[in-house]
C-alpha cells in the first residue's frame, strides 16, 4: 500500500467516473500501517484513524514510530 503523509489524499475528491486509489487500497487491505507517528500531532492522529476506520472496519490497523 502507498503510505500517506498525514493523510492527504484519503478524502481527496475526484471528478465523477473516477476513483480514489488511497480509499480503494484501504477499503482492501487487510493490514493498514500507519507510519511516523510520532511527527503528527495526536489530534490529526485521531482524525486518520477514525477516517480509516469508517472506510474499513475489519482491517487491522498497525503504527510505527521513528520508521
Amino acid at each position: 500500500m502507498k503510505l500517506l503523509r498525514k493523510g492527504q489524499h484519503l478524502m481527496e475528491e475526484k471528478p465523477d467516473g473516477l476513483i480514489n486509489e488511497a480509499t480503494r487500497q484501504i477499503a482492501l487491505a487487510d493490514i493498514i500501517l500507519i507510519n511516523k507517528t510520532d511527527l503528527v500531532p495526536e489530534e490529526d492522529l485521531n482524525k486518520l484513524r477514525t477516517t480509516i476506520r469508517s472506510i474499513n472496519g475489519l482491517g487491522k490497523i498497525l503504527e510505527t514510530q521513528r520508521s
